[in-house]
């Protein structure tokens, strides 16, 4: 730091105060001064408050600060010239107004403040001004600004709104500021390019003569023209204006892009616009209008709304028109689609007693299909939906609630809505708990009760609109009430019972009869016997008994060994067996069997047994005859322990999780009374592969008669024949991994580890760095069935792959879906997507070619203000496939 002799007292000042790190002054101009004096500091610790000095009227009404960061950097005081030249890492703050530069001058007399950068060694502009003044900012070559005006001009200025820089050669800028005029800050550019590139030399912009901003709000510009690597096109407009908020604020949504489709001819997709409502929902209206006659369009609505750390949800509605020619007709006909969507998500720290949550997916003549050639739109083939509110009660054991679900096919346009569920529960509850002191065996009978309500209603998703199908409803009720009891019986065996009545209330039945009509006919009387059947609204109840108990154990075994490899085998054995009784519901006297002649001639008579309850919205009653049967099942685990030479310890591992056996025998049946024995297993091969396997034999005979297999009530054991005859089997291997975890599972190292020399070569792309993320997904399904004397054999299998590919740095492609069929030696749905980041624009293809479309995109990217530049072209097929 220098200055000059005159002045080496007031430097010892400055220099108190803490100069050149930090200065606090306030200069006035010349004739403010009433000592003759040409400056004079204010300490900014003195308690003194009287002043001492006389301010003029049009003096500055705040404390400068400034001062310098580098230790290496000078502070000038010329008081001569009232003015101050700060060098380095200068900074100044007057209010709301900061300012950083390399150099900055103070000019007391004329309010006014320099500010530009400086060259380097290497010829590099350093550190130019950055200005801001409340939420204004911007940074500039060099600047001129007035301290009490607030206005001021900068030269070779960036300002930045959002994504949107905005380069000029000079502007002017008036900052609004409590009693002035001005009511926002407004700035003046000559010779402008706006753009969302921020290179130093812009890959593109428009180029305009002059620009008017009101920053936050407006931008408003002269004759322009499209420049593309600074050369300017033939593209211009003579005026125009977009908003740069940095806020979202209502407007108009461009489309993205035109599109072509075979059917419907060209048009734009997604215009619309965006309603700000206020800051806790928005509504957007977006839509797709194509230009052949007649007019097909798609328009959809989307209305969100979030409050923070309580709910969040939107709400989509949207309605499909599209006019097709059908084959061998020269008339077009419409086809109407219809989406709603409606998702609710409540903040489990919200209420701890009240609880909405719901996600509602509901589509009429395959909207998404239509209107999105995506692989998983076009696999989509189920929608389901639900939508719950549930009340708790405070220290109470009951709560209830209400929900609405859906269903829907989209292959066979089935569609089912049970709109209201309505459920009461009761939760479990030990009734006879502490009736008496110390602890007694009935103090664990436990008992629930559910009641639920169901109006159920099905259709075809093309009649979905249609008011006259929801006049239809099916509605029940079903309660159970259920009780449980559980105790060890000599201390190995679990014993448990389970008692259990439902009560089903149907407000319709089921009514067949005879009927006899007489026919005159050529003078002869003839006598007709028809059956009819009828839907009687009438309320039915049903009552249901059931119950059981029930036994298992376990059982262990156990091989051990440790001078070889294998050092263990562990084998547990879950048996268990029940006993479960019904009573016999046919009987005449309980009413819910009744009978007809199915026999339609005068004289037969074929008695034939129907029962009255129609299929229901929860169940359906179905009367059986009486039932007691056994129930066995045994479970399987088998487990090993081998020695690993890698870490030298012993390792465990699971050979099979889970091998059931299972049946039953009937003692109320005359005859097959023993159930066919069904084997279940499932396992996982090297961490990856899931095994799952199925198989039913039946322990009876069976030969072939008349083309067709016979079972016989002779056991095969009681012939001699062996215990079970094979059936049925299916064994199915399915496996979802990526090519990285795969790779490591064959070297034999834990996935995502990574060597010390595959950290040192990671910035270098190799092919397998580029494929590692791929997700590969394999199934294989084997199905054996008997058929007569032989087993048929179907095979199932196919392989699958999902993911994204980064070529370079800039390059991508992305696989939505390809896949083989092994069988059929088909490509399952290939949907492809080829991307390339262009800085500031982007370049995609997207190809589905079993739908024929593909699309075509070069333009700024999507979301930024300029993003209207582009040249799109689409192939759509709005065709259902």
């Amino acid at each position: 730091m220098w200055v000059d002799s005159a002045h080496l007292i007031c430097l010892l000042m400055v220099g108190m105060l803490g100069a050149p790190v930090l200065g606090q002054i306030r200069l006035q101009s010349r004739d403010t001064l009433s000592t003759g004096e040409q400056s004079r500091t204010i300490d900014s610790l003195r308690t003194d408050t009287t002043p001492d000095i006389a301010i003029a009227e049009g003096a500055l009404d705040a404390e400068i600060r400034y001062g310098c960061k580098g230790m290496d950097d000078s502070i000038v005081v010329h008081y001569a010239r009232e003015e101050i030249i700060l060098e380095g890492e200068a900074y100044l703050e007057y209010k709301d107004m900061k300012l950083e530069a390399a150099r900055i001058e103070i000019h007391s007399d004329s309010q006014l403040l320099y500010a530009q950068g400086r060259y380097d060694s290497t010829g590099r502009y350093q550190r130019p001004p950055v200005f801001s003044s409340g939420a204004q900012s911007f940074t500039a070559r060099r600047l001129k600004y007035h301290l009490r005006n607030r206005r001021g001009i900068i030269y070779d200025a960036i300002t930045k709104y959002e994504k949107l820089y905005i380069r000029s050669s000079k502007t002017k800028f008036l900052l609004a500021e409590g009693d002035s005029a001005l009511t926002n800050d407004v700035l003046y550019s000559a010779d402008a390019i706006f753009t969302t590139c921020d290179a130093p030399h812009p890959h593109y912009g428009v180029r305009s003569t002059k620009i008017k901003i009101i920053p936050n709000r407006l931008a408003v510009i002269g004759a322009s023209r499209l420049e593309l690597g600074q050369v300017r096109t033939p593209l211009a407009i003579p005026f125009g204006f977009f908003p740069i908020a940095n806020f979202p604020h209502s407007g108009l949504i461009f489309p993205r892009d035109y599109t072509y489709d075979r059917a419907l001819g060209y048009g734009l997709r997604n215009v619309g616009y965006y309603f700000k409502i206020n800051d806790y929902m928005d509504f957007t209206l977006m839509g797709d209008i194509f230009f052949n006659l007649p007019i097909s369009y798609r328009i959809e609505g989307q209305y969100r709304y979030k409050k923070r750390y309580a709910f969040e949800g939107e709400l989509i509605l949207g309605y499909t028109r599209h006019y097709f020619e059908p084959p061998r007709s020269y008339e077009k006909v419409p086809a109407t689609a219809l989406r709603i969507r409606y998702r609710h998500a409540q903040d489990p720290k919200a209420n701890p007693f009240h609880h909405f949550n719901g996600n509602i997916n509901i589509e009429t003549n395959n909207y998404s299909r239509r209107n999105d050639p995506s692989a998983e739109s076009v696999a989509t083939t189920q929608y389901r939906s639900f939508l719950r509110y549930e009340r708790k009660f405070p220290g109470k054991p009951y709560s209830v609630a209400s929900e609405l679900q859906h269903s829907q096919n989209t292959r066979t346009g089935q569609m089912t809505i049970y709109a209201p569920n309505i459920y009461f529960s009761l939760r479990e509850i030990r009734p006879l708990k502490s009736l008496r002191p110390g602890r007694q065996w009935y103090d664990d009978i436990t008992l629930t009760y559910r009641a639920r309500f169901a109006n159920r209603l099905q259709m075809q998703d093309t009649n979905f609109t249609n008011p006259s199908l929801w006049e239809r409803p099916v509605y029940d009720m079903v309660q159970t009430l259920r009780s449980d009891f559980s105790m060890k019986w000599l201390k190995y065996i679990n014993v448990s019972t389970d008692v259990q009545f439902k009560e089903y209330w149907h407000f319709r039945r089921q009514e067949i009869y005879n009927v006899r009509d007489t026919i005159v006919q050529a003078g002869d009387t003839i006598i007709r016997e028809r059956i009819q059947a009828l839907t009687v609204p009438r309320f039915t109840p049903f009552h249901e008994f059931r119950s059981s108990i029930s036994m298992s154990t376990n059982l262990f075994g156990t091989w051990q060994n440790n001078r070889f490899w294998l050092r263990g085998l562990r084998h547990k054995i879950t048996p268990s067996i029940s006993f479960n009784y019904s009573p016999d519901y046919t009987r005449p006297e309980w009413g819910y069997v009744r009978t007809y002649d199915a026999d339609t001639t005068i004289e037969g008579v074929q008695l034939r047994q129907y029962s009255i309850f129609l299929e229901g919205a929860t169940e359906t009653p179905r009367p059986l005859t009486p039932s007691f049967f056994i129930r066995y099942n045994i479970r399987n685990n088998f487990q090993a322990k081998y020695f690993s030479r890698r870490d030298s310890s012993v390792r465990k591992v699971t050979l099979i999780e889970n091998l059931n056996i299972q049946g039953s025998y009937d003692l109320t049946r005359d005859s097959f009374r023993f159930s066919k024995v069904d084997f279940s297993t499932y396992a996982t091969l090297f961490k990856l592969v899931k095994v799952s396997a199925r198989m039913r034999m039946d322990p009876y005979i069976a030969t072939v008669e008349n083309g067709r297999l016979v079972r016989h009530d002779r056991l095969l054991l009681t012939e001699g024949r062996g215990l079970l005859r094979f059936e049925e089997a299916v064994i199915n291997f399915n496996t979802s991994a990526s090519i990285r975890r795969l790779y490591d599972l064959i070297r034999g190292k834990p996935s995502g580890k990574k060597s010390l020399r595959q950290k040192s070569r990671s910035d270098r792309a190799t092919l397998f760095s580029m494929v590692e993320r791929l997700q590969v997904r394999h199934r294989l399904e084997l199905r054996f069935v008997r058929q007569l004397d032989s087993v048929q054999t179907s095979v199932a299998h196919t392989v699958s792959m999902r993911g994204s590919i980064p070529i370079t740095k800039n390059w991508r492609v992305s696989i939505g879906n390809i896949g083989y069929n092994f069988i059929d030696g088909k490509i399952t749905y290939p949907d492809l997507r080829v991307y390339r980041d262009l800085h500031c624009w982007e370049l995609s293809f997207a190809w589905q070619p079993f739908r024929g479309t593909y699309s075509f995109f070069l333009g700024v990217k999507q979301g930024s203000p300029l993003d209207f530049i582009k040249l799109p072209y689409n192939q759509f097929s709005a065709l259902q496939r």
